[in-house]
């Protein structure tokens, strides 16, 4: 289980984006109205354009990948709950049923 906690408060709220012209992940600074850098890449070779580097993508996706991660561990807790509930079993037998 991934301790979602410690990403609490990223940067922009992590609306990120890559850019065009460098191998940079960027995000607006409305109090300096400018674009601020979280992070640059360093490629091995010019394979990629910079849209289309994966890493870049990865980590411009990064907050929403984080987003969907934890709709997925409430949506998990919630049926964890609801079969627990309704086959009158605790949690190491549901899991146990699930994971055989």
């Amino acid at each position: 289980m991934i301790d979602i906690e410690k990403y609490d408060g990223l940067t922009n709220n992590g609306k990120w984006r890559t850019t065009d012209s460098d191998d940079s992940v960027i995000y607006w600074d409305a109090e300096r109205d400018w674009y601020a850098t979280i992070a640059l890449v360093q490629r091995d070779s010019d394979y990629y354009g910079n849209e289309d580097n994966p890493d870049m993508r990865l980590m411009a996706d990064a907050p929403l990948l984080l987003e969907a991660y934890k709709e997925l561990q409430d949506y998990h807790a919630a049926l964890l709950h609801w079969m627990m509930y309704h086959l009158d079993k605790d949690e190491d037998e549901v899991k146990e049923m699930i994971y055989e």
